[in-house]
């Protein structure tokens, strides 16, 4: 080996070897100075106060923790009582105490302080009927859940109910039409808040004629057409160059006049004219067939 490398050798560990015992020093130097502090801290009086302080509050709070843990396994603050009422403004018509019961069993055993109320609105949420739930304990064992029922406004598509606010829910027809007859609204997927906003519109068209649509479906062109409570039919077509609004007053004006003179029952009023609009006589009706062939022309 010559002597170049040799010595840039003894170089690096002369240099490693002086790195390593600065760095011994600095640690004698920082125990001795910790050892200071602390020996001046043990003879300050303050501060063995303020230590004793703090190690009693820790003490304490280690105390109290394990106590309200003992506490909390306790019979006394199960869940011993689960009070279901209405949220204000509401009834309840379709949820029953039973059916919020059974859907808080499948959650297993809880207690006062180990109550997860997001998890039990979600769990009250999924029960038939219940469109909103509000939970909150009472002290030191009940459970009040304030639920809001599901307002049926109309079958969608056959298989669904649309509620109040236009929301899509499933539920039991036969439950839902307990007040009466529910309309039938048809039309593409997704367009069940359109369908619902023009029901409640030729609800309000109608009105002078106390007549009210008890189907109403909406193409997929576009097309709209309304069977009435009288079980006349509306064709209405699309919702272009002269409004349907005014389509629809125009014929409500027109009605008691033409109907004098016809003395006959109108079964199907064809709306869908810029200048007027066509009638069918009962007598006259083709059936369903015949119907959906003009409205077939002029979609």
């Amino acid at each position: 080996m010559s002597a170049v490398p040799q010595q840039h050798a003894r170089r690096l560990g002369s240099q490693a070897a002086g790195a390593v015992y600065a760095f011994g020093a600095h640690l004698i130097a920082l125990r001795a100075g910790l050892m200071g502090l602390l020996k001046r801290l043990w003879q300050d009086p303050r501060w063995m106060n303020r230590a004793g302080i703090a190690l009693a509050c820790v003490a304490a709070s280690a105390l109290i923790w394990g106590f309200a843990h003992w506490m909390a396994q306790k019979p006394f603050f199960a869940m011993q009582k689960v009070m279901v009422e209405a949220a204000p403004g509401h009834a309840l018509r379709h949820v029953s105490d039973d059916a919020i019961h059974l859907a808080l069993r499948r959650l297993g055993f809880f207690d006062f302080f180990s109550l997860d109320l997001e998890g039990i609105r979600d769990q009250v949420e999924q029960v038939d009927w219940v469109r909103k739930a509000q939970v909150r304990r009472v002290w030191p064992n009940a459970l009040v859940v304030e639920v809001e029922e599901h307002q049926p406004m109309a079958i969608w598509n056959g298989d669904r109910l649309i509620n109040h606010h236009g929301e899509l829910f499933t539920a039991n027809f036969a439950e839902a039409e307990i007040a009466g007859h529910l309309p039938q609204l048809i039309g593409p997927d997704g367009s069940h808040p359109q369908v619902l906003a023009r029901w409640r519109d030729l609800r309000q068209w109608l009105a002078p004629l106390s007549r009210s649509p008890s189907v109403l479906s909406l193409s997929a062109s576009h097309a709209w057409q309304a069977k009435l409570d009288d079980g006349s039919l509306l064709l209405l077509g699309r919702d272009e160059g002269l409004g349907m609004e005014h389509r629809v007053a125009r014929w409500v004006e027109s009605h008691r006049s033409v109907i004098e003179r016809l003395m006959k029952p109108v079964a199907a009023v064809d709306l869908r004219y810029p200048n007027g609009f066509a009638l069918q006589l009962a007598e006259q009706q083709t059936g369903q067939g015949g119907l959906k062939k003009s409205a077939k022309r002029d979609r």
